[in-house]
């Protein structure tokens, strides 16, 4: 003999609302005094029928079988596969698309910064010491 939910046997919007409160995270306790049901009923029906339900909805919106491709688009609106140059139309739903972006940057002041390069460069320069009093070069 098959075994039949008696919230699954109710009818649909009232199993819906059901539903609907127990994914609001309803207590099985509570629920049970509001719709008449038993909390067991309530409790096989959230971890057995709507489990399977969503298993199978899940299944059915997985990803198409075949294999993903990095596809890279450049700013040109060049598509490239690896080395390979591609079309854009025959990107699939499998395909990770990256999008290249070239962001300009501004420096304002572009001498001011060899200038502090130079400038940071004089101060790590170490002064000569004379051979004679001891011991060579040091930089």
């Amino acid at each position: 003999m098959k075994f039949t939910c008696s919230v699954c046997a109710l009818p649909f919007a009232d199993r819906a609302a059901v539903e609907n409160e127990l994914s609001n995270g309803a207590a099985f306790r509570d629920l049970a005094a509001k719709c008449g049901l038993s909390k067991s009923s309530l409790h096989r029906h959230w971890t057995t029928c709507v489990n399977r339900r969503r298993l199978a909805e899940l299944k059915q919106r997985r990803e198409p079988k075949g294999e993903s491709r990095v596809v890279v688009v450049w700013p040109s609106g060049e598509c490239n596969v690896g080395t390979a140059s591609v079309d854009f139309s025959t990107v699939t739903d499998n395909d990770w698309i990256l999008n290249v972006v070239h962001e300009a940057g501004v420096v304002r002041n572009p001498g001011g910064l060899v200038n502090a390069a130079l400038a940071e460069d004089e101060q790590r320069h170490f002064p000569q010491v004379d051979d004679e009093a001891g011991g060579g070069t040091s930089h």
